[in-house]
């Protein structure tokens, strides 16, 4: 009854860390309260009480490639997710993946000023630099479609919430 109490309360939105939707990167990051295979029921729920649902999406995961990616945010847009967040995963200095990476001997940048989850930090395995950072810019261009915004802006039911997610929808395709 949570998501039920969450709108009686007057909520809006909800923000879910989808993280992944890949399984393998969800079981090396110790995500297992993630279960992709619920968010599509779970964010139905959400829409039948009038919540938006914003998902937040890491890139950069061992497993991640620019095509996996990709099938990734199609996914999100399948399922219902009606704004995203994207996010580059960022190693931060005490963080167990920081301390895993370090005994590993990871390549990381040293400058802590870019560690703000938009700049990659370490050497991916399976991506280089440019191809980390030309897919975390299409991440945002492929979610962000006026085809999508359409389907998501079909599926509120008030004025009140087509408004904001116009308003935030917007935001996110200027920024």
């Amino acid at each position: 009854g949570f998501l039920e109490k969450l709108a009686a309360a007057g909520c809006t939105q909800i923000f879910m860390g989808v993280e992944s939707m890949n399984p393998l990167n969800l079981v090396e990051a110790h995500k297992k309260q993630n279960r992709v295979s619920e968010y599509k029921a779970l964010w139905d729920r959400c829409h039948e009480l009038e919540l938006l649902v914003h998902v937040g999406y890491i890139i950069g995961f061992p497993h991640d490639t620019p095509a996996s990616v990709a099938r990734d945010i199609e996914e999100l847009r399948r399922m219902g997710a009606d704004h995203a967040s994207f996010f580059m995963l960022t190693l931060l200095p005490g963080s167990e993946d920081h301390v895993r990476a370090y005994v590993d001997g990871v390549t990381m940048n040293p400058d802590l000023n870019i560690r703000d989850s938009f700049h990659p930090v370490f050497e991916h395995p399976l991506m280089s630099q440019a191809e980390w950072v030309a897919t975390y810019k299409r991440a945002w261009r492929q979610f962000y479609t006026a085809e999508h915004m359409s389907r998501a802006l079909k599926r509120c039911k008030s004025p009140a919430q087509r408004r904001h997610l116009a308003r935030n929808g917007a935001w996110y395709i200027w920024s």
